[in-house]
């Protein structure tokens, strides 16, 4: 039911593994987003999303269906439900539980969608967005009371934690295109060359018009690269705030802003 009815041919091209570690999440997104003639290979991922959102190229768009299907061997509640929005003007998520054996799937670059925090009583291991992160699998040594299956959890090749297998988490993700027939599909594939591709400023200029139609800004005006960007993200792309928070903001980002910079080193003790 995720396809629409008239395109029922499935075009995979995705396939992740996800081991989750306790404590960590899965950040609110959207996933990549397709257009007959627009793609990552072309543009920008948050530039795709606000063109999904704007309903400008609608005609354009490519549905998508992604399956997550769960297949650790615990069987006890460990939080870490799949999340996902429907309607983003709402704070409350539809959920789903991660039972093992289990699947769901929706259109992620539609819905806005996030994995919940598993074992939230449980802390991560910090893991530098710039080092070599990896979860490296070893067999358990019985003599010092190890599982049979043990991951080890390494920065720069410093191990940080070990885990026994049955502590983590561990998904699959599976992403198709929808269309109509093969031939569809492989029309598909030939809009895709670069020689068919719409350009950034071909698109920039569409998204420019409509911001100036609704009054945001005129379409003249000269803007920095990072300006844009700001007005279409925070005019197109609305996601949820978070249900349960008394200030559902990223205070951590404030610093970010030129006229609260000073703040940085005092969020830098708390963030």
């Amino acid at each position: 039911n995720i396809c629409p009815k008239d395109k029922p041919f499935l075009d995979p091209f995705q396939f992740n593994y996800v081991l989750q570690l306790p404590g960590q999440t899965v950040a609110t997104h959207v996933d990549a987003v397709y257009f007959r003639r627009a793609s990552r290979f072309h543009m920008p991922q948050w530039l795709l999303a606000v063109m999904h959102f704007s309903g400008l190229f609608r005609e354009e768009f490519v549905d998508q269906v992604q399956i997550v299907a769960y297949y650790h061997r615990w069987t006890d509640e460990r939080a870490g439900k799949f999340l996902f929005w429907n309607d983003p003007v709402t704070r409350e998520p539809e959920l789903f539980s991660p039972i093992s054996k289990s699947a769901n799937s929706v259109d992620g670059s539609k819905v806005i969608h996030a994995a919940d925090v598993y074992m939230p009583w449980r802390q991560p291991p910090i893991l530098p967005r710039g080092n070599r992160n990896t979860a490296e699998y070893r067999k358990g040594d019985k003599k010092k009371g190890e599982e049979e299956h043990m991951w080890e959890v390494k920065s720069d090749g410093e191990l940080l934690q070990t885990y026994n297998e049955s502590e983590l988490r561990f998904s699959a993700v599976y992403r198709c295109r929808c269309f109509k027939d093969k031939a569809d599909k492989d029309k598909f594939d030939e809009e895709q060359k670069l020689e068919y591709a719409w350009t950034i400023d071909y698109v920039l200029g569409i998204l420019r018009k409509d911001l100036a139609k609704r009054g945001i800004v005129a379409e003249d005006k000269k803007l920095s690269e990072f300006e844009l960007l700001e007005i279409l993200l925070s005019t197109y792309v609305k996601y949820p705030l978070s249900p349960t928070a008394t200030i559902p903001y990223n205070l951590c980002a404030i610093g970010e802003v030129d006229a609260l910079s000073f703040l940085k080193p005092v969020l830098k003790m708390v963030c």
